[in-house]
């Protein structure tokens, strides 16, 4: 299911961060975004281990990335579109693997709507009614005990 879910995604992906993809894979890529989204990076020649780089991607990824790339400086796009999608994507895989949508928003800092809508969006029909009723629900002194 991981690598549908990925390839979803990947087609949100501006040209270049598909040639990086293509170098160093889906996972090193969406790291170097969350990282450097935005901004301009120097690719050294020769990776040291000790590189920052090298500590973010892992030492095979970040070999392939300087082999390519040493002694460039590369503009890391931000893909806005594809993190949001891949956000969404883990969202929907870790609700149909029994998580509650309250866990869910409080993690990812959402609105218990936002992600409501983020479900049926993501490829879920509907929200099961489970959801709907919280096991134990705050008041304005506590929970509330049934």
């Amino acid at each position: 299911m991981r690598d549908v879910l990925h390839e979803v995604c990947q087609d949100e992906l501006p040209e270049t961060l598909r040639e990086i993809r293509d170098v160093i894979g889906w996972t090193a890529t969406m790291q170097l975004v969350r990282e450097h989204g935005g901004l301009r990076v120097m690719v050294p020649k020769t990776m040291r281990a000790d590189h920052p780089l090298a500590n973010l991607l892992g030492s095979e990824a970040a070999g392939r990335f300087s082999k390519v790339y040493g002694g460039e400086t590369v503009k890391i796009p931000r893909a806005i579109s594809a993190l949001r999608c891949h956000r969404d994507r883990e969202i929907l895989r870790r609700y149909d693997a029994g998580e509650k949508l309250a866990a869910l928003a409080r993690e990812y800092e959402l609105d218990l709507r936002t992600i409501e809508r983020i479900i049926p969006r993501a490829g879920l029909k509907e929200v099961e009614r489970r959801e709907r009723q919280p096991e134990k629900q705050l008041t304005m002194f506590g929970y509330w005990e049934e």
